[in-house]
């Protein structure tokens, strides 16, 4: 059996749960609409402020009326004269003229030009020339490559024939070639120019009698020095 305490304290507690859940309820209500009438603190809403007095559109009225009074001017009653104008002549534009292009000729292809024969069969092929004794002029006389026999060598101090100091035809060597050999003496100082060509039996230059040697008398131990020189002639 409980006693007065006890259910005065069940009584409390239900009331405290009770007013609990109203304070929930209002809060919850509160969040959703603030404005709510359980809200003490509602939201105040924006107050437009409207500005009376003036009519909807105000023009302003200008308060002096006076009116200008205008001074006249003096007329000017002269007259101008004005120039006259020459009319500038017309341009006449030049005719234009118009070219009338023709293809360009094609020049006929050149013919090759006719080759000029030399006028020798043989030319001159230096070898060398070198310090040795005794000094002499010599060499080999070929055809395409091949010795050639009856040909005849001149010596002359010049390109005249009627230089020649001496004459002689080619002679078989120990390695089957042809060859001639003049043996000369070197200049007592300085050099000297020895005219070297070839001729056939009757004596006609058969290469440029113009071909010279140039012997010296330098000594063995100048690199210039010149008393062997090795010509050969070939065609």
């Amino acid at each position: 059996m409980q006693t007065g305490s006890e259910e005065g304290f069940q009584i409390a507690t239900l009331v405290v749960v009770v007013v609990t859940i109203l304070v929930v309820v209002a809060y919850l209500l509160i969040f959703l609409n603030p404005r709510i009438a359980l809200n003490p603190f509602k939201p105040l809403l924006p107050t437009a402020t409207l500005v009376a007095g003036l009519p909807p559109t105000w023009t302003p009225t200008p308060t002096d009326t006076a009116t200008p009074t205008l001074t006249p001017t003096a007329t000017s009653t002269a007259t101008l004269a004005l120039p006259t104008v020459t009319p500038m002549p017309t341009a006449i534009p030049a005719p234009i003229l118009v070219a009338t292009l023709k293809p360009p000729t094609r020049p006929a292809p050149a013919l090759p030009p006719t080759p000029i024969p030399l006028p020798y069969s043989f030319r001159s092929v230096p070898r060398s020339c070198t310090f040795g004794t005794p000094a002499q002029i010599k060499g080999k006389v070929t055809s395409g490559g091949s010795p050639m026999d009856g040909i005849r060598v001149r010596l002359a101090t010049s390109m005249d024939a009627a230089t020649v100091v001496d004459e002689q035809a080619v002679k078989r060597d120990s390695d089957t070639s042809t060859i001639y050999a003049f043996i000369i003496s070197p200049p007592d100082s300085g050099s000297f120019q020895w005219h070297v060509w070839v001729t056939d039996a009757s004596g006609t230059a058969l290469s440029d009698p113009n071909f010279h040697v140039t012997i010296n008398n330098a000594p063995a131990s100048d690199p210039n020095a010149c008393w062997i020189a090795i010509v050969d002639f070939a065609r």
